[in-house]
């Protein structure tokens, strides 16, 4: 397997403040578990406030990059745990896309109607690409994913399978 390109879009532009903030909530979580001494009355409080700052603390880490990878295979995007490679065989189109996140409800990995799933960051404008591709089942589904490197990713997978559709004004 060649990589023919990776890119990797950080969810914050300062990855220090993902660190400090997700180190935080670590902290916080876990020196209220350890140390404290409360009343037993208001123990499940304290327990649910350590649970989402431990949580939170965690995600900030898994979540805090997404990258993308082509290589002659297919197209990979990875985003902390969660990965999704489309072999070059299904891909159909790829076009640049106006990501707008009101019509996903975010960033992240999100879902919009029927068969259309996100993966965006914040911080990169509304710059990405839609991939629409045979899924496991043979039916048509989209792939919207965040980069600043539209015509770039769209070329080199027209290289990989020079039956995909390529519309560059399809914004």
């Amino acid at each position: 397997m060649q990589v023919l390109f990776q890119e990797s879009c950080r969810f914050f532009k300062v990855p220090f403040l993902t660190y400090l903030l997700g180190g935080i909530m670590l902290g916080i979580g876990i020196r209220i578990l350890l140390l404290g001494r409360y009343p037993s009355s208001s123990a499940w409080v304290i327990y649910v406030v350590s649970f989402i700052s431990i949580l939170g603390g965690i995600m900030l880490f898994n979540f805090e990059k997404m990258q993308t990878t082509i290589t002659d295979e297919g197209i990979k995007v990875q985003f902390g745990i969660f990965k999704k490679f489309i072999p070059k065989e299904n891909i159909l189109a790829c076009s640049p896309f106006l990501y707008n996140w009101k019509d996903f409800g975010g960033w992240g990995i999100r879902r919009s109607g029927g068969n259309t799933t996100a993966y965006s960051v914040f911080g990169i404008g509304n710059h990405s690409i839609r991939i629409t591709y045979l899924n496991k089942h043979q039916q048509k589904a989209d792939l919207v994913i965040s980069t600043i490197e539209e015509e770039k990713i769209c070329n080199l997978l027209k290289q990989v399978n020079p039956n995909i559709i390529f519309d560059e004004n399809a914004k």
